[in-house]
């Protein structure tokens, strides 16, 4: 038997430098890289057998470039000395038999996928609640070195594609702390009618067309605060939403306010099949992912997954009936 190292690389699609604060909370071995992207061009384009050109039209397509210069107004050159990748990176010491060994690391990936499916990927997306932008891991491969130091691919995932969406995703120290707190204590996945939010807000991102974006948010807003007896939907979820989340009285008549905005305008989307007269903007859909964002963060600390959750969600929907607009009554 000898001892042999398993590299994991995936670059992290639609991210700022401030994405390598995750680097502070990453465990089982992962970690955040930094790399200029023509260097990392060239090792994608080795370990893919490809040409350098395909390497570079791959990895500007699904969005993983940062280029630096965008912050000072300058003209953008997407792969060069002054963008960067940001990717994800581990390695696993493995041991196989000397005279295979291709074909045993290849079966040992498939154990160390689980890795990936049940830590990174979930995390990834689960980032997605505390900052807009549609951070995600595009395509992944392990590889490892051969005795001739040549990088050999033993898995590589389908590339997925994925609209750049509004904005790249930012992640400053306080998001990564409370970010963590999420994390350890993450309830959403227990939690049915979150779960479904949670899943339809991640849809929100997969799709090009703001009136769908908006539609499907307007649907997570009413699996959240829809309430038991389906009376007065526009009125009560809207208000529902203000007094949970508005810190203050004022605060909160704008968002009820808002929110029965943008119920008069998805009416208008789903009767005529379009937002023409009154078209959904960037800053509409933006706001709405906002709202859901939050929403999902204080309900998933409201609700406690050991009671039945139907008796859980009418005791939520009673307080809230009773709050006043602006008075806190979960005491955030």
């Amino acid at each position: 038997m000898v001892t042999q190292k398993i590299y994991f690389i995936a670059p992290l699609a639609c991210v700022e430098p401030s994405i390598t604060n995750l680097n502070k909370i990453l465990e089982k071995g992962f970690k955040v890289v930094k790399i200029e992207s023509d260097k990392f061009t060239e090792f994608f384009k080795d370990l893919t057998h490809t040409t350098y050109r395909d390497a570079k039209n791959k990895i500007n397509t699904y969005n993983c470039v940062y280029d630096d210069t965008a912050l000072n107004g300058k003209e953008k050159t997407l792969i060069g000395s002054s963008s960067h990748v940001f990717y994800v990176y581990n390695s696993f010491l493995v041991e196989v038999s000397e005279l295979d060994q291709y074909s045993e690391l290849a079966n040992i990936v498939d154990d160390l996928l689980t890795y990936y499916n049940l830590y990174l990927n979930p995390l990834i997306k689960l980032l997605r609640l505390y900052s807009e932008g549609n951070i995600h891991i595009p395509f992944f491969i392990f590889y490892y070195i051969d005795t001739e130091g040549n990088a050999l691919p033993l898995m590589q995932n389908p590339t997925l594609y994925f609209e750049t969406d509004l904005q790249n995703f930012k992640l400053n120290d306080y998001d990564i702390w409370e970010f963590n707190e999420l994390l350890k204590n993450n309830k959403i996945s227990g939690i049915k009618y979150l779960k479904l939010a949670f899943e339809i807000y991640q849809t929100s991102f997969d799709v090009h067309k703001l009136d769908l974006k908006f539609l499907i948010l307007m649907n997570a807003i009413e699996v959240l605060f829809n309430p038991s007896d389906n009376f007065e939907l526009k009125y009560r979820i809207s208000r529902y939403f203000a007094a949970l989340i508005g810190e203050t009285r004022e605060e909160s008549v704008d968002y009820f306010d808002a929110m029965k905005t943008f119920f008069d305008k998805r009416s208008i989307i789903v009767h005529s099949g379009s937002s023409r007269n009154d078209p959904v903007t960037v800053e509409d859909v933006l706001k709405l992912r906002d709202h859901v964002r939050k929403s999902i963060i204080k309900l998933s600390l409201i609700i406690d997954p050991d009671k039945k959750e139907k008796d859980e969600k009418k005791r939520v929907e009673k307080v809230l009936d009773k709050a006043g607009l602006g008075e806190n009554p979960f005491n955030f």
